[in-house]
């Protein structure tokens, strides 16, 4: 599991407001297409952290974590 680590403590969260203020005052075109390109990566780094910490789904039937489970809620096993 990713956690934010010592750089970064509060994730990418202040790299990302930055960034968006840097597009926003942008004023040639080379500028702005550094700060996109900047932001989609910080972006992206937030989206796998807080991807990374999500909590699994648990099996209705057997409350078990499960990668995946079914319409009804069952995993694999209870099904």
């Amino acid at each position: 599991m990713r956690t934010p680590n010592n750089k970064y403590p509060m994730g990418y969260a202040p790299k990302i407001e930055y960034w968006t203020n840097q597009l926003a005052n942008a004023t040639d075109i080379t500028a702005k297409f550094n700060a996109m390109a900047k932001l989609q990566y910080f972006m992206a780094r937030q989206q796998e952290l807080e991807s990374a910490n999500a909590p699994k789904p648990s099996c209705a039937f057997c409350w078990n974590e499960v990668d995946s489970v079914n319409a009804e809620g069952n995993c694999s096993r209870c099904e």
